[in-house]
């Protein structure tokens, strides 16, 4: 099952096919996710994936949606940035139920993020944070692209390297 708490996303990356989301980000109410989470544990669902462009855009509102979650006994996966995870949320995360989290990797050369509009991603942060998943048993998804501008063999190579570094039985790329 698939749920959307929250809509669009506060960056700019030029390769996103959602140009209408760029830049516009809007939350549901909580108590109308609170309501929601409920009526997915009352209809059956044990597992939904959350939908959102990028989960913990608010730091606050992240606990409290891993809080119901939790109550509600559910297991979740979702997408989202390293700039809006840390330990103590990741703990949080994996505590409520989360089995896989995603990343949009796209290149792990600087370059090639910096012509894409993702120069912001800071790799070693990242690093940081399929590492602490991992270690709290939740799954990670990185997605990469080929053919991004400044992309080469090289840049390719560095970004298959940069998974490589990852424990493959809990790490896949795309």
């Amino acid at each position: 099952s698939v749920y959307e708490a929250s809509r669009g996303c506060p960056f700019f990356c030029t390769f996103c096919f959602r140009a209408g989301f760029r830049g516009k980000y809007r939350e549901k109410t909580f108590g109308h996710v609170k309501k929601e989470i409920e009526l997915m544990k009352k209809a059956g669902i044990e597992y939904f994936f959350l939908i959102d462009e990028v989960f913990g855009v608010s730091r606050g509102r992240a606990f409290r949606i891993c809080d119901e979650i939790k109550k509600n006994r559910l297991k979740w996966g979702c997408e989202t940035r390293p700039e809006y995870l840390d330990e103590e949320l990741i703990k949080k995360m994996a505590d409520s139920g989360c089995l896989e989290v995603r990343f949009g990797l796209e290149s792990a050369n600087k370059d090639v993020l910096n012509a894409i509009g993702k120069g912001s991603m800071d790799l070693n942060k990242l690093k940081d944070c399929v590492n602490l998943l991992v270690n709290n048993n939740v799954n990670v998804k990185l997605f990469c692209i080929a053919g991004l501008p400044h992309s080469s063999r090289e840049t390719i190579r560095e970004t298959l390297n940069y998974v490589l570094q990852f424990d493959m039985l809990k790490v896949n790329a795309a």
